[in-house]
């Protein structure tokens, strides 16, 4: 009698390249689907401002001296580059540029996956998840820059699983230049450099993440500080945006006849205003603070288990998730940057986390594009959706926290 084999099994005799070549297959074929009519209709594309920047650049006008953007420093290649190709072909200069972005994320997270664990069953699953998000998320991906910083981190965690900690902070500095929320990892990556290989490299690798931290912001900064710190002050300073866990409870009271939401377009997004959301805001931002101070605590109590990779990739992966899930803003291509991160954690509840974070993206795909201002006004059932999308980020949150929580007791009682 023949004995079944599991396809877990079956991952373990793929040859070594087996995970990434799959994942690179699996991403460009559901890279080219997305650009099928099917798809593109209802788009809502921020590379006309992306071009805008580009083309000012290319005529020679300084970013936040000459010309205000709400982007850092580290996202400006991204405008420029595919200004070369003029304006004609901005638009698939930048789909080329991010398409490759993209599979090379899809490897990344493949060679990470390998590294730490050596079961190709987890690269293999890993891989394809990543390589599925432009199906599972739709066509935000095709038109916002959010591969290249969660590129950049992911490299920054492969370098420092690699034993190449200066190398990897200086990448993480290159991800934080491109959207702050790469800053989250910083203090986890440095407790782990201290843990695993001694204080000298964690100062070695604090000051590569300074060197070129400044390298990246500090000519802007000396050029027009008036202008940076406004694009600070502009990503920092927004309302309750319609996406977020506090606005999605608003806005089900609304349609259940509880409460009256009032939407206005502010900071580049649609934001509910008022003296409650106001509140709110407020409210969330410092709950989000405290719970990624608190992860970093955490970590750091894990004593000799920080220095395990392992263990590092899920307090990012927990921290990351805390952030997104309890902040006053959550934009569609805010699940790249879970997506990329989330299938790098291993363990018990792999699967079931695997499973929430792609519920998390067909779900976001469920209103936005093409169902996006219905929400806004609120005519329809999309805040449901919404609710319960931002209901499956908490639960993830709270299932990799629960790991902290058993991994922290067992420390403790060790």
């Amino acid at each position: 009698m023949r004995a079944k084999v599991s396809l877990a099994d079956r991952a373990e005799f793929l040859p070594p390249a087996a995970p990434w070549l799959l994942g690179i297959v699996t991403f460009a074929a559901a890279w080219a689907l997305l650009h099928l009519d099917v798809f593109a209709s209802g788009q809502l594309i921020d590379t006309p401002v992306y071009e805008g920047y580009g083309r000012l650049m290319l005529d020679g006008a300084v970013p936040y001296r000459d010309f205000g953007l709400e982007y850092p420093p580290g996202a400006l290649p991204m405008f420029l580059l595919p200004a070369f190709a003029g304006a004609e072909h901005y638009g698939s200069a930048f789909d080329a540029i991010h398409g490759t972005l993209g599979a090379l994320l899809v490897v990344v997270v493949a060679l990470i996956v390998a590294r730490v664990d050596g079961s190709r069953a987890q690269a293999v699953t890993a891989t394809v998840l990543v390589a599925l998000v432009p199906l599972l998320l739709g066509t935000v991906v095709l038109t916002r820059y959010d591969y290249w910083p969660a590129v950049l981190l992911a490299l920054a965690l492969l370098a420092v699983v690699h034993q190449r900690p200066r190398l990897g902070l200086g990448l993480l500095a290159a991800a934080a230049s491109a959207k702050l929320y790469a800053l989250i990892a910083l203090p986890l990556l440095l407790i782990h450099v201290w843990r695993r290989f001694g204080a000298r490299a964690a100062a070695g690798s604090a000051l590569a993440f300074a060197l070129v931290l400044g390298a990246i912001v500090g000519p802007f900064l000396i050029v027009s500080p008036d202008g940076l710190l406004d694009a600070l002050r502009r990503q920092t300073g927004r309302p309750l945006q319609i996406e977020s866990l506090g606005a999605s409870v608003f806005e089900v009271l609304d349609l259940a006849g509880l409460y009256a939401s009032r939407v206005e377009a502010s900071f580049g997004s649609q934001n509910l205003v008022g003296n409650t959301p106001d509140f709110i805001a407020t409210f969330t931002t410092v709950v989000q603070l405290l719970a990624v101070v608190a992860a970093w605590v955490l970590f750091a109590r894990l004593g000799a288990r920080g220095a395990n990779p392992v263990v590092l990739l899920g307090a990012v992966a927990a921290t990351l998730t805390a952030f997104v899930a309890l902040g006053k803003v959550i934009s569609p291509q805010f699940m790249i940057w879970l997506a990329a991160i989330v299938p790098l954690v291993l363990g018990r509840w792999r699967v079931l986390s695997l499973g929430l974070i792609a519920a998390a993206l067909i779900l976001t795909q469920t209103w936005f594009p093409k169902r996006y201002w219905e929400l806004v006004a609120l005519d329809g059932n999309e805040a449901i959706f919404v609710f319960v999308r931002n209901l499956v980020l908490l639960a993830l949150a709270m299932l990799l926290a629960a790991t902290w929580l058993r991994k922290q007791s067992g420390s403790a009682s060790g």
